[in-house]
C-alpha cells in the first residue's frame, strides 16, 4: 500500500472520528461525554465554538479525501494539529485535568498526525531525490 492510499484512508478515519468528537465537545454534560470524562460544566460559548473547529476540520478532511491529489499544505496543518492537540491533551492529563479516558481517545489524533506528517516528509525527500 502507498502513501497515498494510507493518508486517504486516514483521512476518511478520521471524518467520523471528528464528527464524534464534535459531538461530544458541543454537549458534554450527555452521556456519552461522560464516558471520555469531559467536564459537565463547560461553558456553551466554548463548547459549541470547539466543537464547531472540530466539525469544520472533518469536513475538510472528507473534502481532501475525495481529492485527486490530496492538499499538502491542509495535509500539514490537519497534521500539526492533531499531534498539538495529542500533547495539550497529555500535559493537561499530567496536571490532573484530563482523564484518561480522553487522552486514549487523543493517541488516534497523534497516530493518524504522526501519519500524515510522515507522508509528507517522504514525498518531500521522493521530490528532492529526482
Amino acid at each position: 500500500m502507498n502513501s497515498e492510499k494510507i493518508v486517504k484512508s486516514t483521512l476518511n478515519i478520521s471524518v467520523p472520528l471528528n464528527f464524534v468528537g464534535a459531538y461530544l465537545l458541543a454537549f458534554p454534560s450527555s452521556y456519552a461525554a461522560s464516558l471520555f470524562g469531559l467536564p459537565e460544566n463547560a461553558p456553551l460559548l466554548y463548547s459549541f465554538f470547539l466543537s464547531f473547529i472540530v466539525l469544520f476540520f472533518g469536513l475538510a478532511y472528507a473534502w481532501l479525501a475525495r481529492q485527486h491529489n490530496v492538499f499538502q499544505p491542509l495535509l500539514f496543518v490537519g497534521g500539526f494539529l492533531k499531534i498539538g492537540l495529542f500533547f495539550i491533551g497529555f500535559i493537561l492529563w499530567l496536571l490532573g485535568s484530563a482523564s484518561g479516558e480522553f487522552l486514549a481517545v487523543l493517541i488516534c489524533d497523534l497516530i493518524i498526525g504522526t501519519i500524515w506528517l510522515w507522508s509528507l516528509y517522504l514525498n518531500r525527500a521522493k521530490q528532492n531525490s529526482v
